[in-house]
């Protein structure tokens, strides 16, 4: 819709017939069958009661199912989510997740994240066992690395971390520290943290470097939105790092694989 016709929604008298005017212009551009967009308009119209229109959950899903039927990609991830939930529409997994694959394919990255999610098990459990397909994790790779390559930085996130420690990739340092340190530099601090333990452990391939642990783990110390045990942890790092003197020294890490950052266990050499 044009710049106009929202403004008229705007400005002084004949609001209501302004919201008219929009409303028989969106009806006419979905039921063409070729506008997505117009017919998820109407569909958010009824849910939030917008356009002078009463709320109304059949009537939004009405034209959700339309706007899915024409291929607009943010209709079909929720036309999936409601079938792999069962919550508006019948539960069906499998069409659920075919939904979810054809809105991730026309770049609606929240399928990504919610792909990554259902066929993995790094991220806390927003569904029922029973309404998520079995424990893949190539796939969950597969969604990550697709979603990481359009630039989503928790997607680029998941993918470092499959390739840190093989979860459905071949292990791969090279890999992992490239698209880490990409979503690390888009502000994701669980990347900050993973690159700050890699560096302070180090592994058969990736020596341990001090200044680069330092790097990461003061991004993750300093970020200004992350939640505060996620600073707090680029902080611990950060001071054992800036504690550790640059002679030789032995040192071990634990990880769990399981949660963002490393739980350090440092050994020192007297």
């Amino acid at each position: 819709m044009g710049a106009v016709m929202w403004g008229a929604l705007l400005l002084g008298p004949g609001v209501a017939r302004a919201q008219h005017y929009v409303l028989d212009s969106l009806r006419a551009a979905a039921l063409r069958g070729t506008d997505g967009v117009a017919a998820l308009a109407l569909a958010e119209a009824y849910r939030y009661g917008r356009l002078g229109l009463a709320v109304n959950a059949d009537s939004e899903r009405v034209w959700v199912a339309r706007a899915a039927g024409m291929g607009q990609p943010e209709a079909l991830y929720l036309q999936g989510v409601a079938h792999v939930r069962g919550q508006g529409a019948r539960r069906n997994l499998l069409l659920g997740l075919g939904l979810l694959d054809s809105a991730a394919r026309r770049g609606y990255t929240r399928a990504n994240r919610l792909l990554v999610e259902l066929y993995s098990d790094t991220t806390p459990r927003v569904f029922d066992p029973e309404h998520r397909p079995p424990l893949d994790w190539r796939r969950a790779a597969y969604y990550a690395r697709m979603g990481a390559e359009r630039g989503d930085a928790a997607l680029a996130y998941h993918l470092g971390w499959s390739y840190r420690y093989g979860r459905g990739l071949t292990s791969n340092d090279s890999a992992a520290i490239h698209w880490l340190d990409t979503a690390a530099r888009h502000g994701e601090v669980r990347a900050q943290l993973q690159l700050g333990d890699l560096f302070l452990q180090g592994t058969a391939r990736t020596p341990t470097d001090l200044d680069r642990a330092a790097h990461y783990y003061r991004m993750a110390a300093t970020h200004p939105y992350a939640e505060i045990e996620f600073t707090t942890a680029g902080r611990v790092g950060l001071h054992h790092v800036e504690q550790l003197p640059r002679a030789a020294f032995n040192h071990s890490l634990r990880l769990n694989p399981f949660w963002p950052w490393g739980v350090l266990e440092l050994r020192y050499r007297k």
